[in-house]
């Protein structure tokens, strides 16, 4: 090989390292990322480093904008799709998972879950929890503030789901069709089992995919117990109560996933599990572009809390803490036999996040009459939004639920 071309070899790689080329970031294997910029395997996704009314304006969709405040004061931002129907068939609500935001719904394009829920009649709205992108305002507090990472599942539960719920059925004078992944779907059945005569009046049903209510056997909650002590006093110390809130780490990220498409396929695992064969190595950017989203160290310790206790209960303060926010020594549990609207579960039989048996202890202590259990073959956890078989495989059960329902 002459100098020449080791020269004009290590410049590529270089500028691989130092930029983005807008032109290939799209890759259809994970080998050709290193080489986008003359792979005939590779080409330009515009969603990639695109945000949520982006990607809805960008398809063609119409596109309106809310702003909710809820009761402890965060700001959310709502997005609604609305159909172009004048009457539609049911209004549904979109809410994403951790470390996701509302634009794992709009980024696949046409294979979108809220694009084909307009395009079948749906009035869509997608939701928000505190932290994330377009939701990480409050009326005191700004995110370099301890006190606006004060929240845990119980906040996103009642004040962000309940201020949206509310908002929506205010808007549309219609009950609301809940569907939710991963946290997306805990925060509906927590939501519903504690505040169950709320949750009634608002909803006419959730379609919870993977939901990780009970987590006692998820092994990334076993590594994370290992090191949480010492890294929240790290974090306290460098005065960091909130976790992948920065805005520019998506681009970095994207940045070093064009150049390292390996590690970051790793990094996916090390979180979600193996990939399956439904992950496309062409989406691997633009799954990046928006994951991961803010969140707060509270929330991850709530998650550990109920691995470590087996149980769902609100988050534990500690005994002179909890007498003061509850008046009891101990958190108490949520009861799912209070969910009584009707519940429809689906997890993936391949997942080791929602694990099977854990969503199977999930289905049988819900009170709804109406219920029912889908195990989707293969599907590993983040197949719900990733999987390139996902409306064959998931949506076609989605439509049939919400006929049911409706």
């Amino acid at each position: 090989m002459s100098a020449g071309i080791v020269g004009l070899t290590i410049l590529v790689l270089i500028k691989s390292c130092m930029s983005f080329d807008v032109y290939s970031n799209a890759c259809e294997d994970y080998s050709d990322y290193v080489i986008r910029y003359w792979s005939r395997r590779c080409y330009y996704n515009p969603d990639v480093l695109s945000n949520t009314p982006m990607m809805i304006i960008r398809n063609g969709f119409p596109l309106e904008s809310f702003t909710i405040t809820t009761q402890d004061g965060y700001i959310l931002s709502l997005f609604r799709i609305p159909t172009g129907n004048n009457k539609s068939n049911g209004t549904v609500f979109l809410m994403h998972g951790i470390f996701l935001n509302n634009s794992v719904w709009v980024q696949r394009g046409n294979k979108s879950l809220a694009f084909e829920l307009v395009e079948k009649g749906y009035d869509v709205w997608l939701g928000s929890t505190r932290g994330t992108k377009f939701a990480d305002s409050h009326l005191r507090f700004n995110t370099s503030s301890k006190d606006y990472w004060n929240f845990n599942l119980d906040s996103l539960a009642y004040f962000d789901v309940g201020a949206q719920l509310k908002f929506i059925a205010q808007k549309t004078k219609k009950r609301i069709t809940y569907i939710g992944f991963s946290t997306g779907s805990t925060l509906s059945l927590l939501y519903s089992a504690g505040y169950p005569s709320e949750s009634r009046t608002l909803l006419s049903g959730i379609i919870a995919m993977a939901p990780t209510v009970y987590v006692q056997d998820i092994q990334l909650l076993r590594h994370f117990k290992e090191i949480v002590a010492p890294l929240e006093r790290e974090l306290a110390r460098l005065k960091m109560y909130g976790v992948f809130h920065q805005h520019y780490i998506n681009k970095v990220l994207v940045q070093i996933c064009a150049t390292l498409p390996h590690f970051c396929k790793k990094l996916l695992e090390m979180f979600a599990g193996k990939l399956s064969t439904q992950f496309l190595p062409d989406e691997l950017l633009l799954f990046f572009s928006n994951c991961p989203s803010g969140t707060s160290f509270q929330v991850l310790k709530h998650y550990l809390q109920m691995a470590e206790s087996g149980d769902v209960h609100r988050y534990n303060y500690g005994r002179d803490n909890n007498l003061k926010y509850y008046h009891l020594s101990e958190p108490s549990k949520y009861d799912m036999r209070y969910v009584k609207i009707p519940a429809y579960v689906i997890y993936g039989r391949s997942d080791i996040v929602a694990t099977e048996t854990n969503v199977k202890r999930l289905f049988g202590e819900l009170g709804s009459t109406r219920k029912r259990l889908v195990g989707v073959s293969d599907f590993t956890h983040l197949d719900f939004v990733t999987a390139k078989n996902v409306d064959q495989q998931l949506y076609s059960e989605i439509f049939r639920i919400l006929q049911e329902i409706y």
